[in-house]
């Protein structure tokens, strides 16, 4: 006898409309249309509900919310950097959410309560990001005349509770910091491609697609040019005894091939960073080959790798800032346009102010300095 194939239950929630034929659901429009394909039985409920609310927006030529972020896309005229990331905040919040939905039939009160989802789900960052880039593409497609409103202007400002100011505080407070002990230890075990990273990343603060995107002909002889991909602004790292080192250090990567025809592949490599076939590393190219680095550095020195590569720039950024003082010096060096950020994201440490000792007449010297910073500064004034 032949196997019986299991019975079939229909779930409570699938839509009216949708049936099921072998192993695939479709829905079925009626008024003569042809039946349209969604996706499999074994499809969770979201899969399903997603599916049929693109068929059914297909099917009536509804405007919906992933129709507006492509045209958004396709226009864009800030950084591939800044594109890059909203896009992988669309496909990871945005996306599963309003992908099919009218863009007008939006309101804020949804925004509302998604945020406070996420920022309790999630975090506060993602919140705060999902809503600016959710309010950038509404701006542009009112101004294109894409969609009638922008629901995002009267959503409420999304601001941490003071507990999570609290929580967010004592855990800056427990968070390691790079130091250079620490960094030339890893230095020294680091492969060519690495230690590039590494010193481009901490004497330089250049991000990883910055690193990725360094060519031979940015050499120049007063330093590194660097045209910064999240901000546009153009810079000539200036050259120093150690950072020289990348000049020797781009010799040294490895190529494939045979002894004769290598040398004539390294001639035609026109980035300061390479694989070993030659080709360009992207920024997710980098973020592979530093977690291979971590492993090694596991399984056979039984060192943890604590820090990614973007960690070179907060490091950058705070020894900067140790010998200069000065936040804008800081902020003219890593390109970033807000000095507020700068310090909250990239400066390290936590302050220690000035005290008195209450003997009057007598001047006070307030020691500034950071935490884990040998930096002082001293500022002398009267005391009535």
């Amino acid at each position: 006898m032949g196997r019986k194939s299991e019975s079939w239950k229909r779930p409570d929630w699938l839509p009216t409309g949708i049936s099921k034929n072998g192993n695939l659901y479709y829905w079925r429009p009626g008024g003569g249309l042809p039946s349209v394909k969604l996706c499999s039985v074994k499809s969770s409920r979201t899969a399903v509900e997603r599916a049929f609310a693109h068929a059914k927006a297909q099917a009536s030529g509804q405007r919906t919310f992933d129709d507006l972020f492509a045209k958004h896309a396709d226009i864009f005229k800030g950084s591939k950097a800044t594109l890059a990331d909203m896009a992988n905040y669309y496909r990871c919040y945005i996306e599963p959410q309003w992908q099919f939905r009218d863009p007008d039939s939006i309101t804020h009160i949804d925004l509302n309560n998604w945020f406070d989802e996420l920022q309790k789900e999630r975090s506060h960052s993602v919140a705060k990001n999902v809503r600016c880039y959710l309010g950038m593409v509404y701006k542009m497609g009112m101004s294109r005349g894409w969609c009638k409103t922008n629901p995002v202007k009267l959503t409420e400002t999304i601001k941490l509770s003071k507990e999570e100011k609290i929580a967010k505080a004592e855990a800056k407070r427990k968070r390691p910091q790079l130091s250079w002990e620490e960094f030339d230890k890893v230095y020294d075990l680091a492969t060519p491609q690495i230690k590039i990273i590494m010193l481009l990343g901490a004497l330089c603060g250049l991000r990883r697609t910055d690193c990725a995107e360094v060519k031979l002909e940015d050499l120049e002889d007063d330093g590194i040019y660097v045209l910064q991909s999240k901000n546009l602004v153009q810079q000539v790292k200036g050259w120093n005894a150690r950072l020289r080192e990348v000049l020797e250090l781009h010799k040294q990567q490895p190529l494939r091939g045979k002894p004769e025809t290598v040398e004539k592949n390294r001639a035609k490599i026109t980035t300061l960073l390479y694989g070993q076939y030659g080709q360009p590393y992207s920024a997710a190219g980098i973020s592979n080959l530093w977690n291979k680095f971590r492993e090694k550095l596991r399984d056979e020195y039984d060192i943890d790798l604590w820090w990614a590569p973007h960690e070179h720039k907060r490091f950058f950024s705070t020894e900067l800032y140790q010998e200069t003082g000065d936040l804008n010096e800081v902020a003219k060096a890593t390109g970033n346009n807000d000095v507020a950020t700068l310090k909250r994201s990239y400066i390290q440490g936590i302050p220690v102010v000035t005290t008195i000792d209450g003997s009057a007449g007598q001047s006070v010297e307030a020691g500034i300095s950071w935490q884990g910073f040998s930096y002082n500064t001293e500022i002398s004034y009267a005391v009535a």
